[in-house]
C-alpha cells in the first residue's frame, strides 16, 4: 500500500515540474483565436516537435488540436509515466481510452483473422503510450528513402543530424556494460536534445547465454546502433529519464518546458478535427467537435494546416476532407477537392510472431508474475521513495537484427531471383481496386527492397532472446479507406499481411534461424527452453506456414505510410495538388524503416521538417542545421 507521505513527495515534486492548465491550454473552443498562422492536427511526437519549434519565433502563432486528453499529476504518473509495463501490480500499461482502436477487415493471409490496430489518442500521441524503445533506423533505411523520393535530404548524412537534435544520450552504468559487453560511441548520439535516451540499471542474467550463442553463430556486434549500423546484436536505449525513471516523451520534454513562455502556442485537447476546410484547392482551416453530434466549430489557418493525426487517422482525415480517390469520395457524398487516388495506399507495419516456449528463467526475471504480491508492493514503494528497484526497468534493451543473407545464407539469392519484374510482376501482389498509378510506385519500392534484402547492411528480421520475430522490411502493402463521410466512423483498414509471398519466405527462414538460439548448447544448459508454438515438431514449410497464418500479428505497433512522400506528398511533405496542407507523421513515410525505430524516426522527422522547410523561410530564429530541401 502506498503511504500518504510517499504520495505527497512524488506528486508534490511532479507539481513543481508541470504547469497546471494555464490559459494557453484550452478546453473551451470559444477561447481560441479566430485564426492562427498554423494549425497542427494531432499532438504526437512529430506534431509537437513541429509546433514547439515553429513557435520559437514569437511572431508565429500555432494552434495544436488533439482528440485525446492532456494528463498531469497523478493521472499522468500512473497512466503513462512509469517505465514498467507489466500486467500485475501498479503499472504503466496505458488504459484503452488513450488509444484510437481500429479493427481491421478480415486479412486473407492470416486465415481471415482481423485484429485491432492501436494508435495514440492523448497529448503526446504514440510517445505517451508506446513501449519506450528508442532504437535507430539504419543508414540503409534512410538512403533507401532518399533514393525513392529522389531527394538526398532524406539520406543518412542529413537525417542523423535531426535524430541527434532530438536526443540526450545517457550511457549504461558500469555493471550493465560489464555484464552485457556493451559498447557505445558518444559521437553517434545527441547530447543536448529534449528526449532522454537511457539504459536500465537492472540487468537480467538470462541475456548471457544468448550473447554466447550469438557469438558462436557469427552474429555481428556493432559498436553502437546509433551509428546507423544496426545489423547484429545491439543494445537499444529507452526513452526514460535516468534517475527519475519516468517516461521521456513529447509532452514532458518538448511541450511542457516551453508552454508557459509561449503565448503564441495554444493547445486544445479533447477536440477532434472532423474536416479540413478548403477555399478552392487551398487549405484554409479546420472544423472540429468534442464528440459526434455535438456543436461543430471552426478555426482558420493563415499559412498552413499541418496534419499529424497518426498513421490511421491522417489518411482518413484527408479522405473525408475531399482529398483522395474521386470515385471513393463521390460514393460517400464527399465533395472532391482533389483527385489523389493513392491516399491510404501503401499502408505498412512490422508483423510480429510471438514465439512460445517454456524455460527455466530465474524467478526474479518474472517478478511481475510472482504470486508474492507483498514483494511487488515493496518494489513499488521502493521506486516511489528513492527511484530504485525493478520498477525502474522499462525493458532490457537488447535486440538482434539480421539481414536476409544472415538467416538464409545458401538460399537468399535464389529466393530473391523469383521476385523480379519479369518473373513476378508488381501488379500481381496489389489489391484489385488499386489505382494503376500506384503500380509503378510500388515497382520502384519493390526494386529498392529487393536490393536491400540482398545486402548485409539491411535488417529484415528482429528477435530478442528467441521470444518473438518481427518482419522488418515487408513487401506486402495494405490500405486505408473510408466507409462514410464522417471522421467518427472507423476507417476501413486492411494490412494485407503476407499478401506478398516473399514475406512468407523471409518469415520461414527467420523461424528456422530463431531456433538456433533456443537449441544452442549455452542456452539449453542454463534455460532449457521447450518450444511450444511453433513446436519442435513443426518443421516443414507447410507446418510453419500454418503457424504464421494462425499466430502472426499484423502489427508491432509501428503502422505507417498511408500518405507517403513520393506518392501523395512531395519531398517537403506537402500534399500534391493542393496548397497549404502538409502531413508530418509516420503516415508520410514512404515505407517502414527496417528497425525497431519508429519513435526516434518520428522525432527526427519532425525536427527535419522544421529546420528544412522553414515554412517559407522567415520563420526560423536559431540553430538551422542545413538541409537537403534547399
Amino acid at each position: 500500500m502506498i503511504t500518504s507521505f510517499v504520495k505527497l513527495f512524488v506528486f508534490g515534486s511532479l507539481a513543481t515540474i508541470s504547469q497546471c492548465f494555464p490559459g494557453r491550454i484550452i478546453t473551451d473552443p470559444g477561447s481560441i483565436a479566430k485564426q492562427y498562422d498554423f494549425i497542427v492536427v494531432g499532438s504526437g511526437p512529430s506534431g509537437l516537435v513541429v509546433a514547439t519549434r515553429i513557435t520559437e519565433n514569437p511572431r508565429i502563432s500555432v494552434l495544436v488540436i488533439e482528440s485525446g486528453e492532456y494528463l498531469t499529476g497523478e493521472r499522468e504518473f500512473y497512466n503513462v509515466s512509469l517505465p514498467t509495463r507489466y500486467p500485475t501490480g501498479p503499472r504503466s500499461i496505458p488504459p484503452l481510452q488513450y488509444f484510437w482502436r481500429t479493427t481491421t477487415t478480415p486479412i486473407e493471409g492470416l486465415n481471415g483473422r482481423n485484429t485491432t490496430i492501436s494508435t495514440g489518442k492523448i497529448v503526446g500521441g504514440g510517445s505517451a503510450v508506446n513501449a519506450m524503445a528508442f532504437g535507430r533506423a539504419s543508414k540503409r533505411d534512410f538512403e533507401d528513402w532518399a533514393t525513392f523520393v529522389g531527394d538526398k535530404g532524406w539520406g543518412w548524412e542529413s537525417m542523423k543530424k535531426y535524430l541527434n537534435k532530438a536526443e540526450t544520450f545517457h550511457p549504461p552504468d558500469a555493471n550493465f556494460i560489464q555484464k552485457g559487453n556493451v559498447t557505445y560511441n558518444l559521437a553517434d548520439h545527441g547530447r543536448n536534445g529534449p528526449i532522454q535516451a537511457s539504459y536500465s540499471t537492472i540487468f537480467f542474467d538470462s541475456h548471457i547465454p544468448f550473447l554466447k550463442a550469438e557469438k558462436d553463430l557469427g552474429i555481428p556486434r556493432p559498436k553502437d546502433q546509433g551509428s546507423g549500423d544496426i545489423v547484429g546484436s545491439i543494445w537499444v536505449p529507452a526513452s526514460v529519464r535516468p534517475g527519475e525513471w519516468i517516461r521521456s516523451y513529447a509532452t514532458n520534454e518538448y511541450y511542457r518546458p516551453v508552454e508557459a513562455a509561449r503565448p503564441n502556442l495554444h493547445l486544445m485537447y479533447n477536440q477532434t478535427v472532423t474536416r479540413i476546410l478548403f477555399k478552392g484547392k487551398t487549405a484554409v482551416g479546420v472544423e472540429f467537435q468534442k464528440a459526434k453530434g455535438e456543436t461543430l466549430n471552426s478555426v482558420k489557418a493563415k499559412r498552413e494546416v499541418i496534419v499529424a493525426a497518426g498513421a490511421v487517422k491522417s489518411p482518413q482525415l484527408l479522405l473525408v476532407s475531399g482529398v483522395g480517390k474521386k470515385e471513393t469520395l463521390k460514393s460517400f457524398g464527399v465533395p472532391v477537392v482533389h483527385d489523389s487516388p493513392n491516399v491510404g495506399e501503401g499502408y505498412s507495419d512490422h508483423a510480429n510472431l510471438p514465439i512460445s516456449f517454456t524455460a527455466n528463467y530465474p524467478p526474479i526475471e518474472n517478478w511481475w508474475n510472482l504470486a508474492n504480491r507483498t514483494f511487488i508492493d515493496e518494489q513499488f514503494e521502493q521506486y516511489l521513495k528513492n527511484r530504485t528497484g525493478y520498477y525502474t526497468n522499462a525493458f532490457n534493451n537488447r535486440m538482434v537484427m539480421l539481414s536476409f543473407p544472415h538467416i538464409a545464407p545458401t538460399t537468399y539469392k535464389s529466393i530473391l531471383s523469383k521476385y523480379t519484374e519479369s518473373r513476378s510482376p508488381a501488379r500481381s501482389f496489389l489489391h484489385g481496386n488499386i489505382s494503376s498509378s500506384f503500380v509503378p510506385i510500388y515497382r520502384k519500392q519493390r526494386d529498392i527492397l529487393l536490393a536491400s534484402h540482398a545486402s548485409t547492411d539491411s535488417a529484415v528480421d528482429q528477435s530478442a532472446n528467441g521470444r518473438y520475430i518481427n518482419l522488418l522490411r515487408p513487401f506486402s502493402r495494405g490500405y486505408i479507406t473510408i466507409q462514410s463521410s464522417s471522421i467518427w466512423d472507423p476507417p476501413v483498414l486492411n494490412p494485407r499481411t503476407l499478401s506478398h509471398p516473399l514475406d512468407i519466405e523471409v518469415m520461414l527462414a527467420s523461424i528456422r534461424f530463431n531456433r538456433k538460439f533456443l537449441t544452442h548448447p549455452e542456452v539449453r544448459a542454463v534455460l532449457n527452453p521447450v518450444q511450444v508454438n511453433p513446436s519442435a515438431d513443426d518443421v516443414t514449410d507447410e507446418q510453419l506456414l500454418a503457424v504464421l497464418r494462425n499466430s502472426l500479428s499484423p502489427t508491432s505497433g509501428h503502422p505507417c505510410c498511408g500518405v507517403g512522400m513520393g506518392i501523395v506528398l512531395d519531398s517537403k511533405l506537402r500534399v500534391k495538388g493542393v496548397k497549404g496542407l502538409r502531413v508530418v507523421d509516420s503516415s508520410a513515410w514512404p515505407f517502414v524503416p527496417g528497425a525497431h525505430a519508429t519513435q526516434s524516426t518520428a522525432y527526427g522527422f519532425g525536427e527535419k521538417v522544421w529546420h528544412c522547410e522553414a515554412f517559407a523561410g522567415e520563420l526560423l530564429l536559431t540553430s538551422r542545421i542545413g538541409c537537403g530541401f534547399d
